[in-house]
Order: structure tokens, then C-alpha cells, then sequence
């Protein structure tokens, strides 16, 4: 793990493969196209791709925790009430 042993070169080099393929992208565009915007808005996409990794890393560990524990899940029903 990254965290532990320091080593973050993974993870380099995944953020030089995505940033790549994002300016490949980019570059391939039209030229009508403002591409300014896509350069502002592009490191907000990307966190935002690593927080919904981060949110589905979460939930599959405390899925696969409840599985092992074999604790009973139970569905959820809400009662629906529409506008009064």
C-alpha cells in the first residue's frame, strides 16, 4: 500500500495515463470548440472520478464485512407520501 511503503508511482503513473488521454481528447476535438472551459473543468472531473472510486471502495468493504460476519440484511421499506 502506497500510504505505508511511500511508494506513489502507481498512482504517477496512472495521473500521467489520464491526463494524457484527456489532452489526446481535447486535442482531437473541433476547433469551433471553446477549449478553455474543458481545461478548467477537467481537474474538477477527475476528483470526482477518484471520489466515487473512493465511495464504491467503501461500500464493497463494508458489504463483503457484513457477508463475513453473515449479519441478516434487511430491505428497507420508506412509506411514500405524496404532496398534501
Amino acid at each position: 500500500m502506497a500510504l505505508t511503503t511511500g511508494d506513489y508511482s502507481p498512482f504517477i503513473a496512472a495521473l500521467l495515463i489520464v491526463t494524457l488521454v484527456f489532452y489526446v481528447q481535447v486535442f482531437a476535438l473541433d476547433s469551433k470548440f471553446n477549449k478553455k472551459n474543458v481545461y478548467l473543468l477537467a481537474p474538477i472531473g477527475w476528483l470526482m472520478f477518484y471520489s466515487i472510486t473512493i465511495v464504491e471502495l467503501v461500500a464493497l468493504v463494508r458489504s463483503l464485512s457484513s457477508i463475513m460476519r453473515k449479519r441478516q440484511i434487511k430491505w428497507q421499506s420508506w412509506k411514500r407520501e405524496g404532496i398534501k
